[in-house]
């Protein structure tokens, strides 16, 4: 029997500096209906769907950190400080951000709420600081049965509008010139 010393061999970390020409784009799809944030309104002596609210902020931050762990390289759009160990965009990063929210009845829903929701979750999964990080946002609602949540975040403003796209035509990519 051959006794070999399995160790785990741990990921090389790759600091691509502040190369800012290099967009840098982090996407992750999470399958499950969208749920709005909610603002905790009484009704009768109890709180309307704060408990589903929480339990969807839960699974996508749950979602990023795995796919966080999972990815051997991390995207980095600027050097990294101690405090922003763990996280794909550092403290600063300007950010731009793609949601798409697919479902049967998703477009009963608040568009802000889903956003907020969505925003929080990568906030606690530690994507990004905080939301004010983004500079321009684009959401999209799009009526299919296979509820899930999309969610693209850039560090360039030339890569986002370059990935914004029509619900009515997703095959036509939409470029929006620089207005001077």
């Amino acid at each position: 029997m051959n006794n070999l010393n399995h160790q785990r061999t741990p990921r090389r970390r790759v600091d691509l500096g502040a190369a800012m020409s290099v967009p840098i784009v982090w996407q992750i799809t999470v399958p499950g209906r969208p749920v709005p944030l909610a603002r905790g309104r009484h009704a009768n002596g109890r709180v309307n769907n704060e408990r589903r609210s929480l339990e969807y902020q839960s699974l996508l931050a749950l979602s990023m950190r795995t796919k966080m762990n999972h990815d051997a390289v991390p995207h980095t759009a600027a050097p990294f400080t101690k405090e922003d160990r763990g996280r794909v965009f550092p403290k600063g990063t300007p950010l731009y951000a793609i949601f798409c929210f697919s479902g049967p009845d998703v477009e009963t829903a608040d568009f802000d709420n889903l956003t907020k929701s969505a925003a929080d979750a990568i906030t606690k999964a530690g994507v990004w600081w905080d939301d004010k990080q983004v500079n321009a946002s684009y959401i999209e609602r799009i009526k299919e049965s296979a509820p899930r949540t999309t969610i693209r975040i850039f560090s360039s403003k030339e890569a986002f509008c370059a990935n914004l796209v029509t619900s009515t035509d997703r095959s036509n990519v939409q470029v929006v010139p620089e207005v001077p």
